[in-house]
């Protein structure tokens, strides 16, 4: 690998990494702007957010693992969070790929696992 990609796929696994302890950790949807592109599809984001965050109050997203190629971005994610309505703790598993363009998400994919939800 080139140095000059290497920076390149450093840099951008430091973007995510700022986005989900700016955004995720600390319950900022506002801060999304910072890193997404804007559109129709971050409005929805922010909207789930928001519904989320109200759901699980205490959440927290950490990552598993963390794997760059070229401009993509493949993060493993677990988030914790109480179930304000049940008072269940839960556990939500996600993969995360995020392509990067001049420093910004452009276009995200998750698949989701839910089934921790209690």
């Amino acid at each position: 690998m080139s140095p000059t990609v290497q920076l390149s796929t450093e840099k951008n696994k430091q973007i995510i990494r700022n986005f989900i302890e700016d955004t995720l950790n600390s319950h900022d949807v506002a801060s999304a702007d910072k890193y997404f592109e804007q559109g129709p599809e971050t409005e929805r984001f922010k909207q789930y957010r928001r519904r989320f965050w109200e759901q699980f109050p205490d959440s927290h997203t950490t990552i598993d693992h963390m794997i760059t190629e070229d401009d993509k971005v493949l993060v493993m994610l677990t988030t914790t969070g109480t179930n304000k309505q049940t008072g269940n703790r839960s556990t939500i598993k996600s993969a995360d790929l995020y392509r990067i363009e001049n420093d910004m998400v452009v276009v995200h994919w998750d698949v989701v696992d839910r089934s921790g939800i209690a």
